[in-house]
């Protein structure tokens, strides 16, 4: 008979069962923040400087503060991590840490040469095994449940919620198996109790790590939930004197979270290691696990009401806060892309008068149109008479009204207000991405005078940040907008200043003219002018038709009011392609012209070089 094979009479006591518990606890916090540093480091947010994008490798609002070179503290952490490539040096680390924090559950007197719980050579390495593969499960378990509460929880949430229930499961399973003989003595008596006590361990860190998972997804996935989100929250940061202050915020509430919830994992496996304690024993490994746990429950409680405070940040309706009307007089599009063209074609045959393609700009999470304004002058009166009562002021409120009045200026067909509000705006921040997006698509577009103003507002760096192709992306514009002296400038700083002279002198002007009149039995019509592209292409220039108030912002140049004489003129244009479009009169739906007749259709016309004025004559509409 061995000395292990002998009763044990008091293998430990409360308080020493209470230290092991804030050892392990300790090792598994570590672990915990380990973990979740390397899931900072592997989700760090892209390089801007070396974006070539329409948006980033040209210029965006410095305000919105969303270049992480210029974030400090905890937001810092994730970018310095993976620049130092460090992830796979924390996943290493936290693993071998979590395998010591089980060997520590598993065999506490490994190291003892002899004792109650003495350890055999052959047992000391098999447990050491035990414990990183155990390790390395754990690590992967984490994962999963990790993209289970990031991902697959919201796209498929029954097999997401199987599948949890599943690791559980298979939790509970594995512990209790490795607990039935880790024991001081192989078989015997005890080894269902080991079962049992190894199956509530495997639960307790699969309920922990599952609960902290879903702690600290929750910072991260609002932060990520949308564009508006980000963009709306980080440049009120920036308007604060604090860049990057959310993400900092997500980043150290996802490390807390992960290691107390790992550290009541931690103590909780103690509460139930395999060793024969007795339950007075196991009452100190229970009260540390129960501080711990209380300490997680404030944590729980501290990042839900953060969220809930920034969440009321970005969740702002301008209608109730404005009063803002939600119906307005029905118009329709019709495009004259040809006199061919089927009179199906024509017609816009989804009416907009509220935001689609910017909706989430202008209202938080706006699926219901019936939360967001109409495109109605008194709207756009009211939306401006508070953006000139709060001039300078930053907040949830200002980006949405901003933005909202952007897009009902383009679903109105005043693209050059719409871009103004865009890029000459003193605070260009409080615009929403993809309304910016949608404008700097068609930056292209807009009347050469009005072009030459937005790149003078864009060149100015203290309001703008500009990225790697800024100069070429500069010097092409200034190109388009016929301003040689800026396309210059631009030229020199990407090309050697002896290549300028290669440079062809630009043919184009900037006064050309488009004439014309609308022929109806109607009047109140509107008339856009919209940058088309070259027939010899093949592209349908119908689809050019603007559908929404983003289409609109990309690829229409100006618009005017029919005169009463049905006649309407554009001036001060560029050479190139384009198409007409109409707007109806208020109160035309897209069924009181089922019977739309259009003659005289001027489809895509060009002025070109040789050719300042076009007159597309007589557009007669009838329905």
């Amino acid at each position: 008979m061995t000395l292990a094979d002998l009763p044990v009479l008091n293998p430990s006591t409360p308080g020493r069962e209470a230290k092991r518990a804030a050892i392990v606890a300790a090792l598994f916090l570590v672990f915990g923040v380990l973990y979740a540093l390397a899931r900072a480091a592997a989700a760090v947010p892209p390089d801007l400087s070396a974006s070539t994008d329409v948006v980033f490798g040209f210029a965006f609002p410095r305000g919105w503060g969303i270049a992480p070179a210029f974030w400090s503290g905890s937001a810092a952490w994730p970018g310095r991590l993976a620049a130092a490539g460090l992830e796979t040096t924390l996943a290493v680390t936290a693993t071998v840490i979590m395998a010591i924090a089980l060997v520590v559950v598993m065999h506490p007197d490994i190291l003892s040469r002899q004792g109650p719980q003495y350890v055999s050579p052959a047992r000391r390495i098999t447990t050491v095994a035990i414990a990183f593969v155990l390790a390395l499960l754990l690590f992967r378990g984490t994962l999963v449940i990790d993209g289970l509460f990031s991902t697959d929880l919201v796209q498929d949430p029954d097999k997401a919620r199987r599948q949890l229930v599943g690791l559980g499961a298979i939790s509970a399973v594995l512990f209790g198996g490795i607990w039935s003989f880790i024991g001081p003595k192989d078989f015997g008596r005890r080894v269902p109790l080991r079962i049992s006590h190894g199956a509530l361990g495997g639960l307790s860190v699969w309920a922990a790590i599952a609960f902290a998972t879903l702690l600290s997804s929750q910072p991260r996935s609002f932060l990520s939930s949308s564009l508006d989100t980000f963009y709306t929250l980080l440049t009120i940061d920036a308007a604060g004197g604090s860049p990057g202050a959310t993400a900092g915020w997500s980043v150290s509430s996802d490390v807390l979270t992960a290691g107390v919830a790992m550290a009541v994992a931690g103590a909780l496996l103690v509460v139930t290691a395999p060793q024969s304690l007795g339950p007075g024993n196991r009452r100190g490994s229970t009260m540390v696990g129960g501080i711990l746990g209380a300490f997680l429950a404030v944590v729980a409680l501290t990042t839900y009401n953060t969220s809930t405070r920034r969440a009321q940040d970005v969740a702002v309706s301008v209608v109730d806060v404005l009063g803002l009307d939600r119906t307005a007089p029905t118009r329709t599009p019709i495009i004259l892309a040809g006199q061919d063209l089927p009179e199906s074609r024509r017609l816009v045959t989804r009416t907009q008068s509220s935001p689609t393609a910017t909706a989430d700009d202008c209202a938080h999470s706006a699926g219901d149109n019936g939360v967001l304004p109409a495109a109605t002058l008194a709207n756009v009166q009211k939306l401006t008479a508070w953006l000139d009562a709060h001039r300078g002021e930053v907040t949830g409120t200002s980006i949405r009204v901003a933005s909202c009045r952007v897009a009902l200026l383009a679903l109105r067909w005043d693209p050059e207000a719409a871009r103004t509000g865009v890029f000459l705006s003193d605070r260009p921040e409080r615009i929403g991405p993809i309304t910016y997006l949608f404008a700097m698509s068609g930056l292209g577009s807009p009347k050469p005078a009005t072009l030459s103003r937005i790149l003078a507002a864009l060149a100015d760096t203290t309001r703008f940040q500009h990225g790697s192709e800024a100069a070429t992306r500069f010097a092409n514009y200034a190109r388009l907008a016929g301003d040689t002296a800026s396309e210059a400038a631009w030229r020199q700083r990407v090309i050697q200043p002896s290549d300028l002279s290669t440079l062809r002198s630009r043919p184009a002007y900037t006064d050309g003219t488009v004439s014309g009149r609308i022929v109806s039995a109607r009047t109140g019509w509107r008339v856009g002018l919209i940058v088309a592209d070259d027939p010899s292409t093949g592209l349908d220039p119908s689809m050019l038709a603007p559908r929404t108030e983003g289409s609109v912002l990309a690829n229409m140049a100006t618009a005017a009011d029919v005169g009463n004489d049905g006649r309407f003129a554009f001036t001060g244009l560029r050479d190139g392609y384009y198409v007409l479009a109409l707007l109806s009169p208020e109160g035309t739906a897209v069924a009181d012209l089922k019977n739309l007749q259009v003659r005289g259709d001027p489809g895509v016309f060009r002025l070109d070089p040789a050719r300042k004025t076009v007159d597309v004559g007589a557009v007669t509409v009838s329905y």
